[in-house]
C-alpha cells in the first residue's frame, strides 16, 4: 500500500526522515568541529616554542665599553641563529639596571626567560649572584673572571677562564722572559676582578712584587725627578680596561724606558689587532690569552655573517659571546627548552667548546670555563709568541 505525500501518515513519514537528517548531519558536523579542535590542540601542543633569552646590561658609562660589544653581539648571534636553523627561534628580551640588577632580573623573569646572558664584569656578575638563586634564572657571563666565582654550585656559570688561571699564565710568562720583580698598576674600577687576580699572584711569591700604584698616581711621576730610569724594574704589569691600560703603558715606558711592559688579559679587550704588525702602542709588550682576532676563521659561519655586517671585526668579547650562546644552547637542548634547576644541572656538566678562531675551551661540573692560553709579545716586528729561553 502506497503513502499518499499529502495524507497524515505521509507528512508524519517526511517528519521524522527530516528530523533524523538534521541530526545525522548535525552529528557529522559536530565531529568535524571536535576532530578539528583536536587537531588544533595538537598541532599548538607540538609547534615549536620561541627560545626566550634574557639579556641584561648596565647603563653605567663606565661599562658601556663591554656591554655595547656583548648586546651588539648577542643580537648578532640571535638573528644569525634563526636565520640558518629550522625550528625553534631565538627571541631575546632586554632589561637594564644602574647598580642593583635584581629588578631587571625579575622583568627578564616575568617575560619568560629560561637564562640570562649579561654581566661581562666580575663585579656585576658577584653582585647578580643572590637575585639569580631568588628567581632561579642561570647566568651564564661571557667574559667575567673572578676566581671568587670559581668551584661554586650556583647559578653563575661563564666562557672566561678564571683570574686563577690569568695569574698561573702571567707567571708562567714572566719566568720565561726572566722577570723576577715588577712593578704593579692596576685600575680599582672593578675590584672583582682586580683584587682576586692580584690575591692570584701574590699567593705564588714570584715575581716579587717590589710596588703598587693605583689607578692614575703614576700620572704624576717624572723621571729625574720621581723615578730614576735607570734604577728601573724589570716588569710593570698593568691591570684594567684597555683605554686605562694603553695610556698607563705609555706612561710607564717613559719612566723606564727599559722594562718590560705587561698587559693583562682585560687591558686588550677588544684592542688585539685584527693584523699582527698593526698595534697601537710603538713599543714591545707582552701578554697573555686564549684569543686573538687576527686568528679568527673568515670562512667560520658567524664570522662570515658578522663581517658583513659590523666593522671592526670579531674580538675578544664577541667571541667569547659566541661561546656564552653556545654553551646555552646546547644545555638548553638537553633540558627539553626547560629552565631552573633543570636547566642549571645541565648547564653544570662537563663539555667541550670551540672558539671562533678554533680554540677549544672546556666547561667544568661548576660552569666554569678553562682555556689554553698564549704567552706572547707585540712590537715593530708584529705579533710573536713567547718561548721558553
Amino acid at each position: 500500500m502506497m503513502t499518499k505525500k499529502d495524507s497524515f501518515l505521509g507528512k508524519f513519514y517526511q517528519k521524522i526522515t527530516r528530523f533524523f537528517s538534521l541530526k545525522k548531519n548535525s552529528s557529522l558536523m559536530w565531529g568535524f568541529f571536535f576532530l578539528g579542535g583536536v587537531g588544533l590542540v595538537l598541532w599548538w601542543i607540538s609547534a615549536p616554542r620561541d627560545i626566550v633569552i634574557g639579556v641584561v646590561y648596565s647603563t653605567n658609562p663606565s661599562e658601556q665599553f663591554m656591554e655595547s660589544k656583548m648586546l651588539s653581539a648577542a643580537r648578532a648571534y640571535a638573528d644569525w641563529y634563526n636565520e640558518t636553523t629550522r625550528g625553534r627561534e631565538i627571541r631575546l628580551v632586554t632589561a637594564t639596571y644602574l647598580a642593583d640588577p635584581t629588578v631587571a632580573l625579575g622583568e627578564l623573569k616575568e617575560q619568560g626567560a629560561l637564562a640570562v646572558l649579561g654581566f661581562p664584569t666580575s663585579t656585576s656578575a658577584l653582585e647578580a649572584l643572590p637575585a639569580a638563586a631568588h628567581y632561579k634564572l642561570p647566568l651564564i657571563s661571557p667574559s667575567a673572571s673572578s676566581s671568587l666565582l670559581s668551584q661554586e654550585d650556583d647559578w653563575f656559570f661563564r666562557a672566561r677562564s678564571s683570574t686563577a688561571e690569568d695569574a698561573r699564565q702571567m707567571i708562567t710568562l714572566f719566568g720565561k722572559v726572566g722577570i723576577t720583580e715588577i712593578v704593579l698598576i692596576s685600575y680599582s674600577g672593578n675590584p672583582g676582578y682586580v683584587m682576586p687576580l692580584l690575591w692570584d699572584l701574590k699567593k705564588r711569591g714570584e715575581p716579587r712584587i717590589a710596588r703598587e700604584l693605583f689607578d692614575l698616581s703614576i700620572m704624576d711621576l717624572e723621571p729625574f725627578v720621581d723615578e730614576n730610569p735607570f734604577d728601573a724594574p724589570q716588569g710593570v704589569l698593568v691591570v684594567g680596561p684597555p683605554i686605562y691600560s694603553l695610556w698607563v703603558a705609555q706612561k710607564a715606558r717613559y719612566l723606564w724606558p727599559s722594562s718590560e711592559i705587561v698587559l693583562s688579559a682585560w687591558s686588550l679587550v677588544g684592542v688585539i689587532p685584527e693584523k699582527s704588525g698593526d698595534f697601537p702602542l710603538e713599543f714591545s709588550i707582552l701578554g697573555g690569552d686564549v684569543f686573538f682576532s687576527f686568528l679568527v676563521d673568515p670562512e667560520h659561519p658567524f664570522v662570515r655573517y658578522w663581517n658583513s655586517r659590523f666593522v671592526p671585526g670579531v674580538d675578544i668579547q664577541v667571541n667569547n659571546t659566541y661561546l656564552a650562546f653556545t654553551l646555552l644552547l646546547e644545555a638548553l637542548k638537553e633540558s627539553d627548552f626547560t629552565g631552573g634547576d633543570t636547566l642549571r644541572e645541565r648547564l653544570g656538566e662537563y663539555r667541550k667548546l670551540s672558539g671562533l678562531a678554533g680554540e677549544e675551551v672546556e666547561i667544568d661540573r661548576y660552569g666554569d670555563a678553562h682555556g689554553t692560553y698564549f704567552l706572547y709579545r707585540f712590537g715593530p716586528g708584529g705579533y710573536e709568541e713567547v718561548v721558553s729561553q
